[in-house]
């Protein structure tokens, strides 16, 4: 089976968002990365191809650095001396968690002839600096080009993995949460998720054994997308785009892996994609069909 990449590797990106849920500080949502994506589909659909789509993102993490200064044993978030007032008064300093990143995005594509590559790879060279990602400032970017691979061949899929390093791409790991789940019984997802990433600094007194098996790799907290806590409303004052409904929503919190790209057995393991529960109301990314 043929499948189409656009890749645009090494994009250097300063001063953005890296809190992407109230108790998560790292590297940005996959969310922000799927939105950037979203706005770079529009743009060529409406100057190069109607048909052209991006049906899943990946991403691959080469360099990441929280803006932070360090005190003793622990890290302060920097704050930053915004302009003044028009008064002339100094503004509140406002902590926020900003980091500089590098990463190379990978876009699975459908419905692009071969034709218009040269014209897609022209309108991303040109237009690519005037975008954020993820709140930040996209500094420089190395060439885009589009990549076809025959999953059936080993060799070619080996190929594609190569072009993310050296970095680490970020896969789903939902499954392990719902394990814990079923081990335990629970109904609070929340403790399973704990179970894999907390820290104990004191030895436990009781000596009691933990059955629990610690699973190996880099695992991490991730914002994968949005639940909605009210049916959608029109006329919301303040709002940011008057010409769509409103919802209020809570992030969406699941369990993720960064993953050297050349130990990744499928692809689709860290390609995502957009998924909506109407039952749940439940708006997210995942890798999983």
């Amino acid at each position: 089976m043929i499948r189409t990449f656009l890749i645009i590797p090494r994009m250097k990106v300063f001063n953005a968002n890296a809190m992407s849920a109230p108790f998560i500080i790292g590297v940005p949502s996959i969310t922000s990365f799927m939105g950037f994506s979203h706005k770079l589909q529009l743009e060529i659909q409406n100057n190069i191809n109607q048909n052209i789509r991006f049906i899943k993102t990946g991403i691959s993490v080469h360099s990441f650095n929280l803006r932070s200064i360090k005190s003793g044993k622990y890290s302060l978030l920097s704050v930053t001396r915004n302009p003044l007032l028009r008064s002339g008064k100094p503004r509140s300093f406002i902590e926020e968690a900003k980091c500089n990143f590098e990463v190379s995005i990978i876009n699975e594509v459908s419905g692009l002839p071969v034709s218009d590559n040269d014209k897609l790879v022209s309108r991303i060279n040109n237009s690519l600096l005037g975008y954020k990602v993820s709140s930040g400032d996209l500094l420089s970017f190395k060439k885009p080009f589009i990549y076809s691979i025959d999953l059936d061949k080993y060799e070619e899929v080996k190929g594609l993995l190569k072009k993310l390093m050296l970095g680490y791409v970020l896969t789903e790991r939902k499954d392990l949460i719902i394990k814990r789940n079923n081990e335990e019984k629970r109904k609070n997802s929340l403790d399973s998720l704990l179970d894999y990433l907390k820290v104990f600094v004191h030895e436990d007194k009781d000596n009691i054994k933990n059955h629990f098996k610690i699973e190996s790799g880099w695992l991490v907290p991730i914002t994968v997308g949005y639940h909605g806590l009210t049916t959608p409303e029109e006329n919301i004052n303040e709002c940011r785009e008057p010409k769509f409904n409103h919802v209020f929503c809570e992030s969406l919190v699941t369990l993720g892996e960064f993953k050297l790209p050349t130990t990744i057995n499928n692809i689709d393991d860290f390609l995502w994609k957009y998924a909506y529960e109407s039952e749940k109301n439940y708006f997210y990314c995942t890798t999983h069909n």
